[in-house]
């Protein structure tokens, strides 16, 4: 098989190998040369030394397919499409469940060696996030993050096919494990959004941190910037993306509680704190005036003194949230005044397209390392990078353009 007179040079013959080749057109069966490499001694047939069909010599063609519909299907029913398009059973949905681990682990291991580093291995410096911005002028420019988390139903232990550990995360009210993967979505140059989430290894272990994954973002879309970015990160205020935030840059940027998050709150606690409903419906209106305005301490305020209290615990607990994020609290109407954004909807909807479209639907449960590596994969296909992971040699060369 190829190579001609050049790998006669390199490898020597060592026997033939039958070989079942596996692509969109079924399956080719063909005897293939053994060969040495000559300088290592390593052996192989042409392909596996030279390190093409690695996946078990399936096309690049029937991976990408298979691995496309794997976030738009169950496995079952990509194994049904691919064998109706090829006419023969060419995968399983077990070898196509495994196909999509193994092409997230290789993404995750390309992202973790392009870790940010100069030519003698030391951090580059990534840019900095202004710790003023003016969040009301129509004139600043702005790049907004969003960073939130999504949980899917972990399989019970006696499910997990491929998984010896128990998954972590949160549980729900029933007690039923969650899988939780985080998303950040970063504003480029252009106006676009980068989606990240971390990478794994064939166990589900972080093998790339989210935060390192935001780094090398920045890095790459603003590294030529000299002055601080102006980065504004809307949120629904859990401690987790704050930690998370501090990670990325030192020190938190400007972060503004959404406002969603804010009177959904807001409104469910004075649910249980009011006497009735008409009372209920007097405070929200004058809090949630105050708090549209950006006015914490008047909120408080009234919070603290003119309610009349049923529930004690739910009252203390309204003041210390509003108490905890009275600086991300901001002048809702004045901000949406100028047209900029006052909600994470935009959020909401990136984190159902890399996991709840596909991960939610009713009776579905997920092992961590299987949710995470499709969640790879969807970055992957929103960020506009499918064709380049999947077809490089056809993609156009832009420095020749």
């Amino acid at each position: 098989m190829g190579g001609g007179g050049k790998k006669n040079d390199t490898y020597r013959l060592n026997g033939t190998q039958d070989v079942i080749l596996k692509g969109l057109h079924g399956k080719v069966g063909f005897a293939m040369q053994r060969l040495v490499e000559k300088a290592t001694g390593e052996r192989g047939t042409y392909f596996t030394l030279t390190g093409q069909f690695a996946q078990h010599y399936l096309t690049p063609g029937l991976q990408e397919l298979a691995t496309y519909y794997s976030n738009r299907m169950s496995y079952e029913e990509v194994a049904g499409l691919v064998e109706r398009m090829s006419g023969v059973n060419v995968l399983s949905d077990q070898r196509i469940e495994q196909l999509v681990l193994d092409t997230a682990v290789t993404i995750s291991e390309t992202l973790a060696a392009a870790t940010v580093i100069d030519a003698e291995e030391v951090p580059v410096a990534v840019p900095t996030a202004n710790p003023t911005v003016d969040v009301y002028a129509s004139s600043t420019a702005e790049m907004l993050l969003f960073d939130d988390g999504i949980g899917v139903k972990a399989q019970k232990p006696t499910r997990q096919r491929h998984e010896a550990t128990p998954a972590t995360g949160l549980s729900d009210e029933d007690g039923a494990k969650r899988i939780i993967t985080d998303v950040i979505m970063l504003e480029r140059s252009d106006g676009q959004y980068h989606y990240l989430c971390e990478g794994i290894d064939h166990h589900g272990d972080t093998l790339i941190s989210l935060e390192a994954c935001v780094r090398q973002a920045l890095q790459a879309e603003y590294g030529d910037h000299v002055e601080p970015l102006n980065i504004v990160a809307i949120t629904d205020g859990a401690s987790t993306i704050r930690k998370t935030l501090e990670a990325i840059f030192g020190a938190p940027p400007v972060i503004i509680l959404d406002w969603y998050h804010l009177r959904k709150k807001t409104r469910e606690l004075l649910s249980m704190i009011a006497r009735n409903k008409a009372e209920k419906e007097q405070h929200l209106e004058v809090m949630l005036a105050s708090l549209w305005a950006g006015d914490t301490e008047q909120a408080l305020s009234y919070l603290k003194t003119e309610v009349v209290v049923r529930n004690a615990v739910k009252h203390a607990e309204l003041i210390g949230y509003l108490e905890k994020h009275r600086h991300e609290i901001i002048d809702y109407g004045a901000r949406q005044a100028v047209g900029k954004a006052i909600g994470s909807g935009r959020m909401e909807k990136g984190v159902d397209q890399v996991v709840g479209q596909r991960q939610k639907k009713k009776a579905m449960s997920w092992s961590a390392k299987g949710s995470k590596a499709l969640a790879i994969l969807k970055v992957v296909e929103l960020n506009g990078q499918w064709n380049d992971f999947w077809f490089p040699s056809e993609q156009p060369d832009e420095a020749a353009a």
